[in-house]
């Protein structure tokens, strides 16, 4: 009988190591899906880490020329105020040269009726 039951109890053992060997595979097989989903997690991280790096640089350049419009909007601000300074200098010469011609163009008037009279005067003495 002992051997009877050392048989059942081998049996079993071995029934054992068969769930065992079974468990440990299924282990190995998560085990390695688990290795497999840090390898594809660290695949994406290091894509998100790509696109940050890209987006960041695309950012600061939008930034640096933000600032060159920036610089540039004053500037034009003072070119705006100079070409305002010189239009206004040019409606005082402008101003200055009407009011001239129009002294001289009484001054032409005068001298065309003193002229026509000079003329008439000189016929009615002839």
């Amino acid at each position: 009988m002992n051997e009877e039951i050392l048989n059942q109890i081998l049996a079993s053992v071995q029934g054992l190591t068969v769930q065992v060997k079974s468990v440990k595979d299924e282990v190995q097989s998560v085990k390695s899906d688990v290795q497999g989903v840090k390898d594809e997690v660290q695949g994406v991280r290091s894509q998100m880490n790509n696109r940050f790096d890209a987006l960041e640089t695309r950012m600061s350049n939008m930034e640096l020329k933000m600032h060159d419009l920036k610089e540039e909007m004053k500037n034009l601000g003072t070119d705006n105020i100079s070409v305002k300074q010189a239009v206004i200098e040019t409606n005082k010469v402008v101003k200055r040269i009407e009011q001239t011609q129009e002294s001289h163009e009484r001054t032409l008037d005068l001298l065309s009726r003193r002229s026509i009279d000079q003329e008439a005067e000189i016929k009615r003495i002839k």
